[in-house]
């Protein structure tokens, strides 16, 4: 009896989830606990009987959160050309209100900054900070706390660069590919924590933000590869024209003709010979009209 209710017991626990991995958090008190059900949960450091696998950080971001601005990626985190872009650029309209992803207080904020226009840092908990750029009609100062969702400024349109938002997301002063975190065109937070393992690291990942100079480049680097893009594509679309073109059948109808005589020569079936000539089965066929049978 007592054998059954010990097996009974060791079975359930068997089956229960249990931890395979840890990764420490960026509060350095947290840590994210990844069970053998494919579950996850953030806990407390002393909760974790064993030590984490090192290289690798969850970075938990707030839970109030905010999309900065809701548009398409126009130009990716990474490498463009030879250089390294270390956010994203949102194409939006000119003057569309940017909003603070996270709540944090405002690190940096300026008009005049010699390295990439107008700008705002706001540094948020655990590390984390996100940098906003092409800017005007900026609402906040260092030292202002801000709530994600607030209006800390309206877009720009730098000279050759078109109407855009740069945005950076950092932890421990090394790049994030935002686009990891938000998705823009939706304007949805992706997941609440980015794990970041520093052996695999992007190049763009401790590159210093681009200056104005180098998002123009940057710019017309994009310009030219969506431009080449489209190339391909019409140069493909025309190849594709051109042998379903060549690979067109017609039969002119002669006196005698049948649906049923016409798909039996070109191996075919009469619902396919009306599905290409916009005809019923019932139509009568006029002597010398030309039919699609492939």
């Amino acid at each position: 009896m007592i054998f059954s209710i010990l097996t009974a017991a060791f079975l359930a626990a068997a089956q229960s989830p249990y931890v395979i991995d840890s990764i420490p958090g960026s509060d350095p008190s947290r840590m994210l606990l990844i069970r053998s059900d494919r579950s996850w949960g953030i806990e407390p450091c002393d909760s974790v009987s064993f030590p984490a696998r090192s290289g690798r950080v969850a970075v938990l971001f707030d839970e109030s959160s905010f999309c900065p601005v809701k548009g398409s990626v126009f130009t990716p985190f990474g490498p463009a050309g030879e250089l390294q872009h270390s956010g994203v650029d949102i194409a939006v309209a000119k003057g569309t209100p940017v909003r603070a992803a996270f709540d944090g207080i405002v690190s940096f904020s300026t008009d005049d900054n010699s390295a990439y226009g107008s700008v705002i840092r706001i540094a948020h908990r655990d590390g984390i900070e996100t940098v906003y750029s092409n800017l005007s009609g900026r609402s906040v100062q260092e030292g202002d706390k801000v709530h994600a969702g607030d209006v800390i400024a309206r877009t720009d349109s730098l000279d050759g660069a078109g109407p855009h938002l740069h945005f950076e997301l950092r932890f421990r002063d090394l790049a994030i590919d935002p686009a990891r975190a938000f998705d823009f065109p939706s304007g949805q937070l992706r997941s609440p924590l980015y794990i970041m393992d520093f052996s695999h690291l992007p190049e763009a990942a401790s590159c210093s933000s681009a200056s104005v100079g180098e998002q123009r480049e940057i710019y017309q680097l994009q310009l030219a590869r969506i431009a080449e893009q489209k190339r391909i594509a019409q140069e493909e679309a025309a190849r594709l024209a051109r042998l379903e073109a060549a690979a067109r059948k017609y039969h002119t109808v002669r006196s005698g003709d049948t649906l049923s005589r016409i798909a039996a020569k070109y191996h075919t079936s009469v619902k396919s010979i009306c599905r290409l000539n916009g005809i019923k089965e019932t139509t009568t066929l006029s002597i010398g009209r030309k039919l699609r049978v492939k």
